[in-house]
């Protein structure tokens, strides 16, 4: 059902989120890495979505693409989150 939650409504951050989760409950990890890539890709101004897109990446150790992302999400968030 999240699958075709994310195919019907790309622009629903939680979608991608929800399944990049059941995704990492079943050890695929890099399927969950890829999921929140096309969700960052489409929804660039998301903060949840972008810090979901960094904390993956570090699970998979990719850290530039996470440290990329922590910059991006200072621009995207006030200096008290």
């Amino acid at each position: 059902h999240l699958k075709r939650a994310v195919a019907e409504a790309p622009f629903h951050a939680d979608g991608y989120i929800l399944l990049s989760e059941v995704l990492n409950g079943k050890s695929q990890n890099a399927k969950a890495y890829d999921l929140l890539l096309k969700g960052v890709d489409l929804n660039p101004t998301n903060a949840e979505l972008q810090k979901a897109y960094a904390l993956q990446a570090l699970k998979l150790n990719l850290s530039n693409y996470s440290d990329l992302t922590m910059e991006t999400l200072k621009e995207l968030l006030s200096p008290s989150e």
